[in-house]
């Protein structure tokens, strides 16, 4: 578990994450179902959570900004799941963001990623979604690749994904998750007037 910062870090890092694309047993950006559970049940991704909130807070909007990553392959789907957690502990699920690196720039035009080479990817056409946050609540956001029974596997093999075999997948895929990321919260402290 990862804070989620509201000041960029001065020193560039990341965290690698491994995929086997091939595999189907392990299922990767799913979303959760009941909405309300005691903990976020997801193993595979990277979880960034919020400092508590000491007044409460207004959730409104879509989440925007640019997730940066670097990959060994030439397309990913990338993803989040967003969730708000009471001071209780309650896990509420906001939200579920499902993009392809090869259109997050235009989704007229494919634009293959080249291998090894760090790539910001704007977050776009993200839900809207609503909450009033009480004192004590965070916001938590895991960041995975997308790769689940409810959507296309992208096999990054950089042939149009509906071609796409898992004798495609190749070696497993190897990503960064780099921490220049922007994610905007739509966010401000809560006036009942």
């Amino acid at each position: 578990q990862y804070r989620l910062l509201t000041r960029q870090e001065h020193l560039p890092a990341s965290i690698e994450m491994t995929v086997d694309m091939a595999d189907r047993t392990t299922q990767r950006n799913v979303s959760p179902w009941p909405l309300i559970q005691d903990k976020i049940n997801d193993e595979t991704g990277l979880v960034y959570v919020t400092e508590a909130f000491t007044s409460p807070m207004e959730l409104a909007g879509a989440i925007t900004g640019n997730i940066v990553i670097s990959t060994n392959k030439q397309d990913v789907d990338i993803g989040y799941n967003f969730y708000a957690i009471s001071a209780e502990g309650e896990v509420f699920h906001l939200n579920t963001y499902r993009s392809r690196a090869s259109y997050a720039h235009s989704m007229q035009q494919r634009q293959l990623l080249t291998p090894g080479k760090k790539t910001s990817l704007p977050i776009v056409n993200a839900r809207m979604t609503a909450k009033l946050l009480e004192p004590g609540s965070r916001l938590a956001i895991v960041l995975n690749v997308n790769k689940n029974q409810d959507a296309q596997v992208n096999h990054g093999s950089g042939k149009p994904v509906n071609a796409e075999s898992s004798a495609d997948a190749g070696e497993p895929l190897t990503i960064e998750w780099h921490n220049d990321t922007q994610i905007m919260l739509p966010l401000k402290p809560w006036s009942n007037q």
